[in-house]
C-alpha cells in the first residue's frame, strides 16, 4: 500500500501537469472525483466506505432543507469531521462558505472539526474560541504544492481513523494558527514591507532610518526572503506543562467522582492534592495525575494497567497511540476519549485510596 505522502505527491503531480495550467473550470462533482475523493483516501477515509464515510450527510435535521454536508467522516458509528466541497478554483474565503459550514458544525456536537477545500486548497476549521461554535477563520490552511513530510507526519497523519484524537489535535491547534498568522504576516512583509516595517528593522541593522538605509533593507528582504530555508529556524519546542494558577473557588470545584459525563465540555482548572493547575484540556489533566501517581507507586500503576486493559501503559511508545511520558521511560496513551479519561482517573485514584484527591471546575 501507498504511503500517504506517496500518495498525496501523485494528486499534487497530477494538478500541476494537467490542471495548473489549463482553463477547464471542472464542477463540483468533478473537483470530488478527481481531487478530493483521492486525498480523503489517502488520509484514510476510503468513500467507497459507508462505515467511514457518508456523503451527502443530513447535517441539519430540520428547519432548512436540503442542508447536507458533502462528506461527514466518521469513527465507531458517529460523525467526527466534516468535508464540505467547492468546484476547483473556487475562493475558499467566500463568507457563504464560512456561513454555510458553521451552520453545519453547530447542529451536530459529536463533530469536531471541519475541511473545507476545492480539491487544491484545504482549510480546517474548529471550534477553539467558543465551544461549539465554528471559528471564521481556519486553524490550519495549506494546498497541494505545499505538501511535504513535515505537513504529513505532524499534521495530516493525526487526522487519520487509526491516530485520530480531538483533545491532541485542539492541543496543537492554536500553535498551528498562530504559526499561519505569523507566517503570513512576515510573508507579506518580506514581499511589500510596510514603512513601519522597514523602520524598525533599518534602525535596528544600520542604525537609523533614513530614506536610504529603508530602501537598501527593502532590497535585501526580497532577496533573502528567496534564499531562506525552513531549515534556517531552530524550532523552539512548546512547554508541554501545565502552567499553574493562584486561585480556586471550592464551592465550584466538583470531585472526579461526580462527573458522568464530560463531552464537550471544557476545563478551568483542576486540583490535585493541593496544587491548582490550569490546563488547556483533559489529555493535560490526564498526564498530569497518572504522571503524579507514578511517582507515588510505579509498581501499582502497571499492575492497575494490566487490570485495565484500555489504559495504555508501556515502556514502548511504539506500542500505544499517542504516547505520553509520564516517567522516565515509561509512557500511557493518550488517545481516549474525554469520558474514558475520566473513567481511568477514577479506577487509578480508587485503586490509590485517592478519591478525595482530584476536584475539577469547568468552564461556565
Amino acid at each position: 500500500m501507498k504511503s500517504m505522502l506517496k500518495q498525496l505527491e501523485e494528486l499534487r503531480d497530477k494538478y500541476n501537469n494537467k490542471f495548473r495550467n489549463s482553463n477547464d473550470d471542472l464542477s463540483e462533482a468533478s473537483t470530488e472525483k478527481i481531487f478530493i475523493d483521492p486525498f480523503l483516501s489517502a488520509l484514510g477515509y476510503d468513500p467507497g466506505d459507508p462505515d467511514l464515510v457518508k456523503v451527502q450527510f443530513k447535517a441539519v435535521s430540520r428547519g432548512i432543507k436540503g442542508a447536507k454536508v458533502d462528506y461527514a467522516l466518521h469513527r465507531e458509528g458517529s460523525p467526527i469531521m466534516y468535508v464540505e466541497s467547492k468546484r476547483l478554483r473556487s475562493d475558499l474565503r467566500n463568507i457563504d462558505y464560512i456561513d454555510q459550514i458553521s451552520l453545519y458544525f453547530s447542529s451536530k456536537k459529536e463533530v469536531e472539526f471541519v475541511i473545507l477545500t476545492n480539491g487544491y486548497e484545504y482549510r480546517f476549521f474548529t471550534d477553539l474560541k467558543d465551544l461549539n461554535i465554528l471559528d471564521s477563520e481556519p486553524f490550519r490552511v495549506f494546498n497541494l504544492n505545499e505538501i511535504n513530510q513535515e505537513l504529513v507526519e505532524g499534521f495530516l497523519s493525526l487526522f487519520t481513523p487509526e491516530n485520530f484524537d480531538s483533545d491532541t489535535i485542539k492541543q496543537n491547534a492554536y500553535h498551528w494558527k498562530l504559526e499561519d498568522r505569523v507566517y503570513t504576516f512576515l510573508k507579506n512583509e518580506f514581499s511589500n514591507p510596510s514603512g513601519n516595517f522597514l523602520s524598525f528593522i533599518s534602525k535596528s541593522v544600520l542604525g537609523n532610518a533614513k530614506k536610504k538605509s529603508k530602501q537598501d533593507v527593502k532590497k535585501a528582504l526580497c532577496n533573502i526572503v528567496l534564499s531562506l530555508n525552513r531549515s534556517d529556524f531552530k524550532e523552539i519546542p512548546i512547554d508541554p506543562s501545565p502552567a499553574p494558577i493562584t486561585k480556586s473557588d471550592p464551592k465550584e470545584e466538583k470531585n472526579i467522582f461526580e462527573i458522568q459525563s464530560a463531552k464537550h465540555k471544557n476545563l478551568e482548572y483542576f486540583r490535585f492534592q493541593k496544587d491548582v493547575i490550569k490546563v488547556k484540556d483533559w489529555a493535560e489533566m490526564y498526564v498530569y495525575v497518572f504522571k503524579s501517581l507514578c511517582e507515588l507507586g510505579k509498581s501499582k500503576l502497571m499492575e492497575i494497567s494490566r487490570d485495565h486493559k484500555g489504559l495504555k501503559i508501556n515502556n514502548n511508545p511504539d506500542l500505544i497511540k499517542a504516547p505520553k511520558e509520564i516517567s522516565n521511560g515509561l509512557y500511557i496513551s493518550a488517545w481516549n476519549d474525554t469520558d474514558t479519561k475520566i473513567r481511568y482517573l477514577k479506577k487509578a485514584l480508587e485503586a490509590f485510596n485517592m478519591k478525595d484527591a482530584l476536584f475539577i471546575k469547568l468552564k461556565n
